[in-house]
């Protein structure tokens, strides 16, 4: 038998073992995060109430109500902390009616252990928040489950109130008196306590496609391995069976210590959970039970392996006859499945390829303003449910801050967006609006006053009054006929009016002024989209103020990606508005706003790219590997089956590709069809790869067939 082979095949059941392992465990921990989601939801009598909006002046009464009254209250939120998800689990009320939390036989936290907390001071925590100092008690952390912490709520805390709760502890008729007593508190109607309007979702992003994948890729290798394996065993496979070996000894001679190493495999299994899990051997079952899920996989290709040695009768063992159809349909068709997956695979890369062409078209147009710094992250801080859009205090504090600062040297509003015929077909498609949409596509941009003045782009000073004092002013270019003017302006009239209730002077009375202007240069789009110009001779601008923005601009002054409007010239004017003071007085000091230049924020995307393209990298290469093993694998069982035949026509002087021409045009086909499906899908990554796969597996092909023949010429 081939050590080496054995070797590999040894290393490759033993990394499989381990990705069962940690497949298990990332199952383990979806349900340790749906048992933590689900905490009180699965009590008798538990139901759930959401504070969506709540007048401030009610607050303080609401929150005194909930934190006196006689149910035991849970509440959960997503707290973001040095890159790192926690769950924040709140609890208050009455903690007679406290109820614990436990998850696989493993007693997270108890109703003592709320007692103890509850009679603790204001800032001690079940688990760890931001450190060890104010934790009571530790919670045990699952192997790529959310982190948690169990705190109190805070009574001076009242703007925290609004929120999804979970109430335990009352019957039916104490329900619903506490529902119609919150209901008046609030001043809110019942229905809208029964509505969910925010929350959040803490995913394990792409852990466990990620795992699922390398299992599949793994399982796959090992059995194309087995298999050339077998193949490559046939002559000591043939001597046994003339020594009067049954195939099933043959069999078991060949696998059992394969079978024997996988066995070993849930020993290393259970003690590589232990150290990794987070939960010890309370966690056992489920070791044991990724050291079985590996040896079944083995068990299933070694019965696959049986079957072809069975396909096979003795005599035609011994003369080296080989089950050909059985080899050939199985080779073809793994082959086939892989050329598919290698479409796939190339279409999924042309995404994320598309992307970091976009970005270098970026960083190289947008050269001149890549040191102007945008907006790249911001935090909810004390304001949790601003971010999913429960609160408005972050947006007010932006807001506020900008209002002070607007109009100083540097500080600029810039954004656009481009209008596509796609974009607006599907606008029209939606029905949304009952004006006529546009039909031409355009770029509509923001751009502060004096953005456009410092740009040379407008200077009117009466125009820019007006938009200081609230008017909606757009800027509309002159070389558009009256007809495509006129849609446009009933189009943005419709789109800009809305019933926000933001303090502006503009939502207050609602004022418009269209203004046509010559469009005879060009003006940067600040439009970061693969279809948008860099530069736009005929755009529709929009001078922004804060006296004229409607909801959809107060609210993305905080957006955080490279089309949030919010612009510094440079560092130095960065440094100078963003001082701690200036923040405080805001109350944005604890909301880390982090500004980034342009070409910082483009390469960070970059790198975030590099991960998915490193990915899909990976399983192109897998399967070009793969590919190429099956190849290598028919090539074997061509020359087992058909030895004389070839020693046949070499002698009589037949070429390589006379004698495995047929093999050449299976893979010419397959390639064909890849050739197809990567130009259907649009491929231009597809359609260079292809034909170098096509070209390697070839030239792979020739150099493994001349060289078996020139060691076996060696050998005979």
């Amino acid at each position: 038998m081939n050590k080496r082979l054995s070797f590999l095949i040894k290393g490759v059941i033993l990394l499989q073992a381990v990705l069962c392992l940690l497949l298990t465990l990332f199952l383990l921990s979806n349900s340790y995060h749906k048992t933590v989601l689900d905490y009180g939801k699965n009590e008798v009598n538990a139901f759930d109430i959401h504070l969506n909006k709540v007048a401030k002046d009610q607050l303080e009464a609401v929150h005194a109500y909930l934190a006196d009254g006689d149910a035991f209250l849970i509440k959960e939120n997503l707290v973001e902390s040095d890159h790192v998800s926690k769950i924040e689990i709140s609890v208050g009320g009455n903690f007679n009616h406290a109820v614990g939390l436990s998850f696989s036989g493993i007693n997270l936290f108890n109703k003592q252990d709320l007692r103890m907390l509850n009679n603790a001071n204001a800032t001690a925590v079940l688990g760890q928040n931001e450190g060890s100092v104010d934790s009571i008690k530790s919670i045990p952390e699952v192997f790529l489950g959310p982190r948690i912490y169990v705190d109190q709520f805070n009574p001076g805390d009242v703007k925290n109130t609004l929120g999804n709760y979970t109430v335990v502890g009352l019957d039916s008729a104490e329900q619903q008196q506490f529902i119609k007593e919150l209901s008046r508190i609030a001043g809110v109607s019942i229905d809208d306590l029964s509505q969910q309007k925010s929350g959040f979702i803490d995913e394990n992003g792409t852990a466990g496609d990620i795992l699922k994948i390398s299992l599949l890729v793994v399982t796959i290798i090992l059995a194309i391995l087995f298999v050339i394996y077998t193949i490559s065993a046939f002559d000591e496979i043939g001597i046994l069976a003339l020594l009067g070996w049954s195939r099933e000894a043959i069999f078991f001679k060949m696998m059992q210590p394969f079978l024997l190493f996988s066995l070993l495999c849930i020993v290393v299994n259970v003690g590589l959970g232990y150290f990794i899990s987070g939960i010890k051997l309370s966690g056992i079952s489920s070791y044991i039970m990724a050291g079985c899920m590996n040896l079944v996989l083995v068990s299933v290709m070694l019965l696959l392996i049986n079957v072809i040695i069975l396909a096979s009768n003795t005599l035609k063992l011994i003369k080296k006859i080989i089950p050909v159809k059985t080899l050939y349909g199985l080779g073809m068709g793994v082959y086939i499945a892989l050329s598919m997956g290698l479409v796939l695979s190339v279409l999924a890369l042309d995404g994320p390829i598309k992307e970091v062409q976009l970005n270098y078209k970026i960083l190289t147009s947008w050269q001149h303003v890549a040191n102007y710094q945008t907006l790249k992250s911001v935090s909810e801080g004390q304001d949790k449910g601003s971010l999913s859009g429960l609160r408005q205090e972050l947006d007010d504090a932006v807001f506020q801050w900008y209002k002070s600062i607007e109009g100083d040297t540097g500080v600029y509003l810039a954004s656009g967006q481009y209008y596509t015929k796609a974009l607006l077909k599907q606008l029209d498609h939606v029905g949304v609006y009952t004006s006529k949409m546009p039909a031409q596509p355009f770029s509509l941009l923001n751009f502060s006053p004096n953005y456009v003045i410092d740009h040379h782009i407008y200077d009117d000073v009466e125009t820019i009054r007006l938009a200081n004092k609230g008017v909606r002013v757009y800027l509309m270019p002159k070389s558009w006929d009256d007809s495509r003017v006129t849609t446009l302006k009933n189009w943005l009239i419709e789109s800009d009016t809305d019933s926000a209730t933001i303090k502006t002077k503009f939502n207050q009375q609602p004022v418009f002024k269209f203004i046509r202007y010559d469009d005879n240069q060009d003006v940067f789009t600040w439009s970061s989209t693969q279809q948008a110009p860099v530069l736009d001779k005929h755009p529709v601008m929009l001078i922004s103020t804060s006296e004229n923005m409607n909801e959809m601009d107060y609210r993305n002054l905080r957006t955080s990606t490279l089309d949030g409007p919010l612009k510094f010239k440079n560092q130095q004017t960065l440094m100078q508005h963003t001082k701690p003071s200036d923040l405080e007085k805001h109350q944005l000091s604890d909301n880390h706003l982090n500004f980034v230049s342009v070409k910082k924020y483009v390469n960070g995307l970059q790198k975030d790219l590099k991960y998915t393209i490193e990915l899909f990298g990976g399983a192109v290469l897998f399967v070009m590997l793969s590919m190429l093993l099956i190849l290598i694998a028919l090539v074997l069982i061509f020359n087992l089956s058909n030895h004389k035949l070839i020693f046949v026509k070499q002698l009589l002087g037949f070429s390589r590709s006379e004698i495995y021409g047929w093999l050449f045009i299976f893979i010419s086909l397959v390639t064909l069809l890849q050739m197809i499906g990567v130009w259907y899908g649009r491929s231009k990554l597809g359609l260079t790869l292809v034909p170098i796969n096509y070209s390697m597996q070839i030239i792979m092909m020739i150099v493994y067939i001349k060289r078996r023949n020139i060691m076996k010429m060696k050998r005979g």
